[in-house]
């Protein structure tokens, strides 16, 4: 089942007596570091990137990721770019175990969906 993703707020770093709520970007930073290690993937797709170099760079991380978080519940939108020659269904597997489990693991949140979505193929 998908979850809406109006009903899902962005959420700030605070924490309040026995609260700890995670920045989004703390979140965005885990999937990117993770990610990035996955065999196949070239970069993520976001606005105008200046070349595959920067992809993986501390400044473009956040491009070709949203994450919406409501009650510690997490959906993930992620925009990648491919390796030539490499399997989408199997990279879009691996790419949606390896997130959940490494932001579950890191965060205690849940993630309840991830959407791939393929914006190139690298020549």
């Amino acid at each position: 089942m998908k979850e809406n993703k109006e009903n899902f707020q962005k959420l700030e770093t605070t924490q309040n007596g026995d609260d700890l709520n995670i920045s989004e970007g703390a979140i965005t930073s885990i999937i990117s570091l993770v990610a990035s290690e996955i065999d196949g993937i070239s970069g993520f797709c976001g606005g105008i990137v200046d070349g595959i170099g920067g992809f993986f760079s501390k400044k473009n991380q956040a491009k070709g990721i949203k994450t919406f978080i409501c009650d510690k519940k997490i959906i993930i939108d992620m925009s990648i770019i491919i390796k030539n020659g490499y399997s989408i269904p199997k990279i879009s597997k691996k790419i949606k175990e390896e997130v959940k489990k490494s932001v579950e693991t890191m965060t205690g949140y849940n993630v309840v969906q991830i959407n791939i979505y393929i914006d190139g193929i690298e020549c």
